[in-house]
């Protein structure tokens, strides 16, 4: 069957002994004008801004309170959209378990 409009999130994840891996992309397929301006937010807009308020010594949780509130500013239709978690990190410590 061909492909129709949406969006598809594709997950890869390894694990090698105690160390975690994984790589997520995301292909829009035809998407409307307002999948498009949603992803162009999340993907480029809201990614900067995580980007810009990583420091050293922040927790991630902390991270992901500040993004939370940027997108209650910025596009509160989408707050409630968020997951509970924005990544992963590579090693052991394979998620921030202050988020669950």
């Amino acid at each position: 069957k061909l492909l129709h409009s949406g969006i598809i999130v594709c997950i890869l994840g390894i694990r090698y002994s105690s160390y975690c891996s994984s790589v997520i992309r995301t292909q829009l397929i035809n998407p409307t004008k307002e999948q498009a301006e949603i992803y162009e937010y999340l993907a480029m807009d809201l990614y900067e801004f995580a980007i810009q308020n990583v420091k050293v010594g922040t927790q991630f949780c902390e991270l992901y309170k500040s993004i939370r509130a940027k997108v209650q500013s910025d596009r509160p239709e989408l707050v409630d959209k968020l997951v509970r978690s924005f990544g992963f990190v590579t090693g052991i410590e394979f998620r921030d378990m202050q988020l669950q």
